[in-house]
């Protein structure tokens, strides 16, 4: 599995347990990362800084960035729940939770780039 976005990894790392190419290691292995990610990502989230008076709907996109990190949580329970349950409907909803938070972190990602080319420029 190549170094690439999150849903990508979820992805990958699914479709290779549906195929049976992953042995337990390489499955705990990318369920460590995958963590370790969730954690750097929300430290990530907390030091993020846009002014809110030149972008109001910052407040929100903040909230649901925070829900997209919800959201990759959930997929990692749903991960680890396959493994006791192998029960494919946890890989689906894992596949789904990975897809909407990226979608939710995105989103705050486009107005902070925004942001800061706006600065760059009024610099």
């Amino acid at each position: 599995m190549e170094n690439q976005g999150p849903y990508a990894r979820v992805n990958d790392l699914i479709t290779a347990l549906r195929e049976n190419r992953v042995v337990p290691e390489q499955f705990s292995a990318a369920l460590t990362l995958f963590a370790s990610d969730i954690a750097r990502w929300e430290g990530d989230l907390n030091a993020v800084s846009i002014p809110h008076e030149e972008y109001p709907e910052a407040t929100l996109l903040m909230m649901e960035a925070f829900v997209g990190i919800d959201l990759f949580k959930k997929s990692l329970n749903e991960l680890k729940t396959f493994v006791e349950a192998k029960d494919v409907t946890n890989l689906d909803r894992a596949q789904n939770y990975a897809r909407d938070g990226q979608k939710k972190v995105e989103d705050l990602l486009k107005i902070t780039q925004a942001n800061q080319e706006y600065f760059r420029q009024k610099g």
